[in-house]
């Protein structure tokens, strides 16, 4: 399965697709498919292009809190989930991240 954003899809049942809202991500996963399996940065086989994506950052930021309290309702008492819970701030994102950052 390796990098393959589609097939981890596809290997999540449905009712957690569907209390973790996972199908609005679905055109992030589909146009990053496989991002990690290539080169590890975009500009490498695209010279003119100067700077990054931050797509996938993004989803991954707002599927965080839901995930981690989707396991503590579960019953997880991992420390981590537990303390991101306590103090969510500690773990946003930098503000004044772009789409795509141009240098």
């Amino acid at each position: 399965m390796g990098h393959d954003f589609i097939k981890i899809y596809s290997t999540i049942p449905d009712e957690i697709k569907i209390k973790l809202n996972l199908r609005q991500y679905l055109c992030v996963f589909e146009e990053k498919n496989n991002i990690f399996a290539g080169k590890k940065y975009y500009y490498e086989d695209h010279p003119h292009h100067r700077g990054s994506d931050d797509t996938l950052l993004h989803a991954a930021g707002r599927m965080i809190p839901i995930i981690v309290n989707l396991f503590l309702d579960n019953g997880s008492d991992d420390p981590w989930l537990m303390c991101y819970r306590s103090e969510p701030g500690r773990f946003q994102l930098p503000t004044g991240i772009s789409a795509v950052l141009r240098t």
